[in-house]
């Protein structure tokens, strides 16, 4: 019977934590009322039999909205994943927009991304969350210029979720697909994803906003990582 192992850490935090706190080790603006922890108990799955499916409550959390819903299946999409951040935000983090700098950059990655990686076939952006969509707003002009429409039906503290979806789900299967997150969260997703360790941030720097994750599946859970530094 083929297993799977995946690990959910001990402290996720809420979507747009563009402004981390000291528990994350990536700032330390914890007063900002958007970034409250969002914690969840450690939780391990391990060896559960392919092709089943299960849903797994989050030990403490008390809500159905805390539940990770797992799909395991033998197949492993042949897929192709950019992560990477949205573009800058405002110095007050509670502003739900874009900056100059982060709408240039929104521009530029349009061009970008089609010139140095293909035509997506899929975008994702993490959910609106609190007015704050600025993932929608930095893949918004790629959208535009390729007629790919954004899926930002995921909020980004469902990593485990749609990390499973990009492997198992046929629909990805031999795809590009874009991925805006939030900062803190690209770690956790990566983590999902599989990625070695050392092949990504363990603590995204809140100053680094043209780091691009490229995760290549080639029918293996365990994907080949490279990180592109875009020239802009």
């Amino acid at each position: 019977m083929v297993g799977s192992f995946v690990f959910v850490p001990a402290s996720v935090f809420a979507a747009d934590t563009d402004v981390s706190t000291s528990q994350t080790g990536m700032g330390s603006d914890a007063g900002d009322a958007w970034h409250r922890p969002y914690n969840y108990n450690s939780l391990l799955i391990s060896q559960v039999p392919a092709t089943t499916s299960e849903t797994v409550a989050a030990s403490g959390a008390g809500t159905a909205s805390d539940t990770v819903h797992v799909n395991h299946a033998n197949h492993v999409n042949k897929v192709r994943i950019l992560l990477m951040r949205h573009g800058e935000r405002p110095g007050d983090s509670t502003v739900p927009d874009l900056t100059e700098a982060g709408y240039a950059r929104a521009k530029k990655l349009s061009t970008y991304i089609r010139e140095t990686f293909g035509k997506p076939d899929y975008i994702i952006a993490a959910k609106l969350f609190r007015k704050n969509n600025r993932p929608q707003l930095t893949v918004q002009p790629l959208s535009d210029a390729t007629g790919v429409p954004i899926d930002d039906s995921t909020e980004a503290i469902k990593n485990l979720e749609l990390a499973d979806r990009l492997m198992h789900d046929k629909k990805y299967d031999g795809k590009l697909v874009v991925v805006c997150w939030h900062h803190s969260q690209i770690p956790l997703l990566a983590k999902a994803l599989h990625a070695p360790n050392n092949a990504y941030p363990n603590a995204w720097d809140l100053n680094i906003y043209n780091l691009i994750i490229e995760f290549t599946f080639a029918g293996s859970d365990v994907p080949a990582v490279k990180q592109v530094f875009e020239p802009f």
